[in-house]
């Protein structure tokens, strides 16, 4: 690859990086922007029902996607699917009155396999961690490391657990430690003098 080739690379690479950065500040402000008239009617109205808590709880997690994108880089997976989740159970509150039993069953049985498919990915991101690239895509291109989760919370990285399972290293032994070994071990001799013999 030539050095031209991978100047070119990473300055397309920057280049949509700074789009991404654009696009995620106008879904945050967005999103922040339709919670504070949100709260706004609330306070107008002076109610607050468990739908309100609900659409605020969808704000909040779409406001952690954008977080989990701009920190990872990546798209956490399975933050719309919780999304969805809410969304689900909010209509089927908010509706409750209005709806059939057999449009109750439906949205009963579109949340159960929703959570199923969270389940599933879980199961398969933790049991067969693929190759992914760490950090966003303006900052790490091309460092890769293996992802177990793709939601990109703390658990989503995972460790090596062989670290555990290493053996110490065996100290090294020099000569100065080799020749205190053999002074300690050598046994301390009593010098004596020759007996002297005397002649009567």
């Amino acid at each position: 690859m030539s050095v031209q080739h991978t100047k070119t690379t990473h300055a397309i690479r920057r280049t949509i990086g700074i789009f991404e950065i654009i696009g995620l500040v106008i879904i945050a402000l967005a999103t922040i922007y339709a919670g504070f008239m949100e709260v706004s009617q609330m306070v107008a109205t002076a109610t607050v029902t468990l739908g309100d808590l609900l659409l605020l709880f969808l704000y909040l997690e779409v406001l952690a996607m954008v977080a989990i994108y701009l920190d990872s880089g990546k798209l956490p997976i399975r933050l719309p699917l919780y999304i969805a989740i809410i969304a689900m159970a909010r209509y089927l509150i908010l509706e409750m009155k209005e709806l059939s039993e057999w449009e109750m069953l439906a949205v009963g049985f579109t949340i159960i396999l929703i959570a199923l498919a969270v389940l599933a990915l879980r199961y398969g991101s933790l049991k067969f961690p693929s190759q992914d690239r760490v950090g966003p895509r303006w900052l790490s291109p091309l460092s890769t490391k293996p992802v177990g989760d793709q939601d990109g919370r703390p658990d989503d990285l995972l460790e090596d657990d062989n670290d555990t399972d290493k053996k110490p290293r065996p100290q090294r032994v020099t000569q100065g430690h080799r020749r205190n070994r053999r002074r300690r071990s050598k046994p301390s001799q009593h010098v004596s003098n020759p007996t002297e013999t005397h002649n009567d």
